[in-house]
């Protein structure tokens, strides 16, 4: 086999893997397309803070999910990462990104600190 056809051969097994879903893939969702015991999971691990970034990923053949809640340290965000039957996988703190208006992401306006949960329709 000359080296041409071993690159094209090699080339297109990895395009045939990562359709198959070897290939790590993000997508955003919102709080209610994430499975009850997933977000039942993130409320509890988020204890009170307002959870956001809502993503589902595709790693190593499996779903996951994860959600970010404001960090203890500025700058900084929690991740939580939580299989899809519920099971918190992960909890990484990583630096915030930093959007070109100065707001974190997931972030509207000058919270500082605060994170008021409240029920629809209550004020």
């Amino acid at each position: 086999m000359s080296t041409t056809s071993r690159i094209i051969t090699t080339t297109a097994l990895f395009a045939l893997l990562a359709q198959a879903g070897w290939a790590e893939e993000e997508e955003k969702v919102t709080v209610d397309q994430l499975p009850a015991a997933v977000k039942t999971t993130l409320e509890a691990a988020a204890k009170g803070a307002a959870l956001s970034e809502f993503e589902r990923e595709h790693k190593k053949g499996k779903i996951v999910y994860t959600a970010e809640i404001p960090g203890t340290e500025k700058g900084t965000v929690i991740e939580f990462t939580v299989a899809e039957d519920g099971t918190l996988l992960k909890t990484e703190t990583e630096k915030a990104d930093v959007k070109e208006d100065g707001e974190k992401d997931g972030e509207k306006g000058n919270h500082e600190g605060k994170h008021d949960h409240t029920e629809k329709g209550e004020h």
